[in-house]
């Protein structure tokens, strides 16, 4: 019953970081039934616990844990699920370590240190992959952490898991199927030509990838704001926690940390004319609302924005949410399945719970009637609380 305490990644003993990985690898190794009866009921195996985040996703009723007031609360229960599976492998470990990117973002505190970077052989092993290695991230903590092999059996409406989840009883995760076979997954020189008679392994995702292993590839990615470095920093995390200066609701908050506008840029013309207008349709938003232009408009380099508003108008800023999942690349940008890089993902979600606390502490200390509220969640599609048209990604009346 004591307090699960979160530490940043950094912040760890040696003995302590050992301890989480290894906890991490025992998710990975053992089955949910054998791990309940070695550790008890928290425990959930890794698999599992990537299958439940596919179900939130792939839910009839739409996505049930993005893009709307519920992303903060289901990724909080999901990361309670993943820590209490931690603590029930090794009660020594004191909850859930968090992932802060401002530190290894471009001019960060750790920006290229390769002793304390978060992307090392101490942590999370290499930013990126290696083509010659099919991507995959050989190094570090989760060193070749393999992606389950999917079957009915073990995921499927044959799976003991059939029981307590439609989703999984209908089936209604199918992985998608790699383009080449095992034998020539990974070749280089073009020559391997698959057969009739070659084997496809189907893995947990929702991507194209023969890889067994998670994989990461920042360099076949878009750079956003012309840069393959993250674009984050510590006061622009402390900018959405400020409720009384910036972001005085709920779903406010979730517009500072969340995409609220993505915008491939151009200098002008027919190409940027379609894209305004998808961007107002996928987010509900006025046609002329735009997000500010990036370093590298000549060769129309996506960027992706949150922001906030003030009195003197809507302000722009880098996402807390979605960078790592697009800088990343191949398994943490599969929306699906993304908790497959179970470091970054895990790390990351926690930082943003994190900015949640912080934002409901600055609540609590300063308005505590809205505490009363439920720190004014939306339990409708409302505009009550929404904050200024028009509105981010996540509502109130996206889908």
């Amino acid at each position: 019953n004591r307090p699960r305490v979160r530490k940043e990644w950094r912040t760890l003993s040696a003995e302590e970081r050992t301890n989480v990985a290894n906890a991490f690898w025992t998710l990975k190794n053992v089955s949910t039934a054998e791990g309940r009866s070695m550790y008890g009921k928290h425990f959930n195996s890794y698999g599992d616990l990537v299958m439940l985040h596919a179900c939130a996703v792939l839910d009839i009723r739409c996505d049930q844990g993005h893009a709307s007031p519920a992303f903060m609360m289901f990724h909080r229960a999901f990361l309670r699920k993943v820590e209490l599976s931690l603590l029930a492998v090794d009660p020594s470990i004191s909850g859930l370590p968090y992932w802060n990117m401002a530190w290894d973002a471009e001019g960060g505190r750790y920006d290229g240190d390769s002793v304390m970077g978060i992307f090392t052989d101490s942590f999370f092993g290499n930013y990126t992959g290696l083509p010659g290695n099919n991507f995959a991230i050989s190094n570090g903590l989760f060193a070749d952490f393999p992606v389950d092999v999917y079957t009915e059996e073990r995921f499927g409406p044959e799976s003991p898991l059939a029981a307590v989840s439609e989703c999984i009883a209908q089936g209604y995760f199918q992985p998608q199927p790699s383009s080449v076979c095992d034998r020539c997954c990974g070749d280089q020189s073009g020559t391997c030509q698959c057969s009739s008679e070659d084997h496809y392994t189907r893995y947990l995702r929702r991507h194209d990838d023969c890889t067994p292993y998670v994989a990461r590839d920042v360099f076949g990615q878009t750079p956003l704001g012309g840069s393959y470095k993250i674009q984050y920093s510590e006061e622009t995390f402390d900018v959405c926690t400020r409720s009384t200066e910036n972001t005085p609701y709920w779903m406010t908050w979730h517009n500072c940390i969340d995409p609220g506008s993505v915008n491939c840029l151009g200098a002008g013309g027919s190409e940027e004319e379609q894209t305004a207008a998808v961007v107002a349709n996928l987010l509900g938003a006025g046609a002329g609302e735009r997000a500010p232009r990036g370093v590298d408009s000549d060769n129309c380099t996506q960027d992706i924005y949150s922001f906030y508003d003030t009195e003197g108008g809507r302000q722009w800023i880098s996402s807390l949410h979605i960078q790592p999942h697009a800088r990343l690349g191949k398994d943490m940008l599969d929306l699906t399945t993304s908790p497959n890089d179970a470091g970054p993902f895990t790390g990351h979600h926690a930082n943003i719970d994190r900015s949640n606390m912080h934002w409901m502490l600055d609540v609590f200390l300063s308005d505590p009637e809205k505490v009363e509220d439920h720190w004014t969640y939306p339990n409708r599609q409302t505009i009550q609380y929404a904050g200024q048209a028009p509105y981010g990604i996540s509502g109130p009346f996206s889908a």
